[in-house]
């Protein structure tokens, strides 16, 4: 049973891709007030909500306790990223994002992980890999990987972006999107923020 996206935008808003990139779409629009109700079951219900409708943080924090929410946006923000994720968004991407991005949002986040769009992504992890210590080693998430997946492990925990770590380590980006499938699976995990945070994680635990 396919998810049912329920996609909240101001009155003259709406992009073609989200009904090419999604499938079982309602687009509401929203001027304020009541939140609008989840169609059917809301387990089986993903939000958007546009970052430019009244009360957009206040929608999230609603819907987020019981369906899977991702901000929508026109001009993408890390100030406005980190306000979406406390108030309790799993995703955040722009508002006219490709059909291809939309659908790889709407599947990593109904898996449980966090989407992030590429470019934000990569700032962040940037932030998050200078204000940590880095790791000690041998770490136990280390053994579980082979030497190259290791290799593009650790730069991919650097912040940089999949063509990035492919022109460091002299592969291609495919390359680097097959190691990283394969990395993730190995460690358990289901994005790049785990992957950085796990990279740490012995650390602050031998620390403590």
């Amino acid at each position: 049973m396919s998810l049912h996206h329920l996609i909240l935008t101001e009155k003259d808003f709406q992009a073609p891709n989200w009904q090419q990139g999604l499938d079982n779409v309602s687009v509401v629009p929203f001027e304020g007030g009541q939140p609008p109700a989840v169609p059917g079951d809301e387990s089986r219900v993903m939000v958007w909500i546009l970052s430019s409708v009244p009360d957009w943080n206040q929608l999230v924090r609603h819907y987020s306790t019981h369906c899977p929410v991702i901000v929508l946006s026109k001009l993408t923000g890390l100030p406005e990223m980190q306000k979406s994720l406390e108030a309790g968004a799993r995703g955040y991407i722009e508002a006219l994002a490709n059909p291809v991005q939309l659908e790889q949002a709407a599947n990593t986040v109904s898996q449980g992980a966090l989407w992030i769009a590429a470019p934000m992504l990569s700032r962040l992890l940037g932030i998050i890999s200078g204000a940590l210590p880095e790791p000690q080693s041998p770490a136990v998430w280390q053994e579980k990987l082979s030497k190259r997946e290791l290799q593009v492990a650790e730069v991919v925990a650097t912040g940089l972006s999949n063509r990035e770590v492919a022109e460091q380590l002299h592969i291609t980006v495919r390359t680097v999107k097959e190691h990283l499938t394969s990395i993730f699976g190995k460690l358990g995990i289901h994005d790049r923020l785990q992957l950085i945070l796990m990279t740490r994680e012995d650390n602050r635990a031998r620390k403590k």
